[in-house]
């Protein structure tokens, strides 16, 4: 599918390739401030696919969900032709890619990156969300080294209505890294199927090894040859063969592995830093939960221009922003992304169908979520519809930067001065 580039998304010119992955393409991308991103576009040849749309949603409701510094911040979702989402880019490459350049990590750094990574993934399991996919090459590593966990692409959410992306006997992740029960069911596991994950990634860390079935530990202890001995004991109970028998949590492990730090060596002088930055402080090992989501808000806007400045307005401000170019876009956007949008921005006037009319069908689909209408027309019943709909006075094109984000913050009941 690769794009032409530069194309245009929403606020976000892609510029370069990044990545190629069988369903999606990763591009970065940069906005008119310069800022940059990264961008992972559903190929379109697969977006007609209902179960890999599913699961291209699945990941982005599960980054929108997760607000935490170890984990890939997602700034905005769109559907413009193509289906997107734009996340912050981590420009130090990944777990993966450092091992591959320096080898075995030192322990105690191998440590405080694991620390890092268990805490973006307790603020995935405190939100209901079992990642079924973690190895150092979806652990990213920002400029300032900091590990961020990306990929939630097969996700699992725990809550009892959420569908099941994956059909029994389906397999999917990665093997040397898939818990015992994953392998025969990935429908039914739990966050204790991570823990073996992240002992996995622990053992790939230390010793530069990728073992196909470290739960065999028991009957063949060369799986662990290269582990320091503090560490042996925690691994053991990470990739326990039975559940039952595994360390019962992220959190638990961390605290473990906390324990041990202080009788490994310190990282030797002249290690490579990860992210082209040196390390001042290991991870701390509390404060392991998410922080409060930002508000999102859905953009209905035909016009690409108009698009391009309320993504960036309210982007720049913290909110999280969901772009669409039309009502039927705007409906599948408010379908996939049930009970996360804060707000909803419409156009009056839309190819197709009014805005009043999409407006309607958003507001039955979405009881109680407030809505701002916006036009640059000036006929007086279209307006007059759009006050009678809305929660505040229509938003008259051409507008300022900071009208529309009062009037956003107005209609979400902040203080127009206050900070999102």
């Amino acid at each position: 599918m690769t794009l032409q580039l530069p194309v245009t998304l929403g606020a976000y010119t892609l510029e370069a390739l990044l990545a190629k992955g069988g369903m999606a393409e990763v591009y970065r991308a940069r906005d008119e401030a310069g800022k940059t991103y990264a961008v992972k576009v559903l190929d379109s040849a697969f977006a007609r696919r209902r179960a890999v749309r599913a699961r291209f949603e699945a990941e982005s409701r599960a980054l929108l969900a997760l607000q935490h510094p170890n984990v890939i911040r997602v700034v905005a979702v769109g559907q413009e032709g193509a289906a997107y989402m734009v996340m912050e880019l981590a420009e130090g490459g990944s777990l993966a890619d450092w091992v591959a350049r320096n080898g075995p990590m030192p322990p105690r750094l191998a440590v405080d990156v694991l620390l890092e990574i268990c805490a973006g993934v307790q603020a995935a399991h405190e939100q209901g969300i079992v990642h079924r996919d973690l190895k150092p090459e979806n652990v990213l590593i920002d400029a300032n080294g900091r590990c961020k966990v990306a990929d939630f692409g097969i996700a699992k959410f725990l809550a009892p209505d959420e569908a099941s992306l994956t059909r029994t006997g389906t397999v999917l992740g990665t093997f040397a890294y898939m818990s015992p029960e994953q392998r025969r069911d990935p429908a039914h596991v739990d966050v204790r199927s991570d823990v073996y994950a992240l002992g996995a990634t622990l053992h790939a860390l230390l010793t530069d090894r990728t073992e196909t079935d470290l739960f065999t530990w028991d009957r063949d202890p060369r799986l662990l040859a290269g582990v320091p001995e503090p560490l042996v004991p925690a691994l053991q109970h990470a990739l326990a063969f039975a559940v039952a028998d595994r360390v019962p949590s992220v959190a638990a492990l961390a605290e473990r592995l906390v324990a041990v730090r202080p009788s490994l060596s310190p990282v030797p002088a002249g290690t490579a830093p990860l992210g082209g930055r040196r390390r001042v402080h290991a991870a701390e090992p509390t404060g392991m939960g998410a922080i409060a989501r930002p508000r999102t808000v859905l953009v209905t806007e035909d016009d690409p221009t108009m698009r391009k400045i309320v993504a960036l307005v309210l982007g720049d401000a913290g909110y999280q922003v969901l772009l669409a170019e039309d009502g039927p876009s705007a409906l599948k956007l408010a379908d996939a992304y049930a009970g996360f949008i804060d707000l909803l921005i419409i156009d009056l006037v839309l190819p197709g169908e009014p805005g009043t009319y999409v407006a309607t069908a958003l507001g039955r689909a979405r009881p109680g979520v407030p809505l701002l209408f916006m036009t640059g027309h000036s006929a007086e019943r279209l307006v007059q519809r759009g006050i009678d709909l809305g929660d505040r006075p229509v938003l008259k094109k051409p507008f300022s930067p900071e009208q529309v984000l009062q009037a956003a913050r107005r209609a979400m009941g902040e203080a127009s001065g206050s900070e999102s």
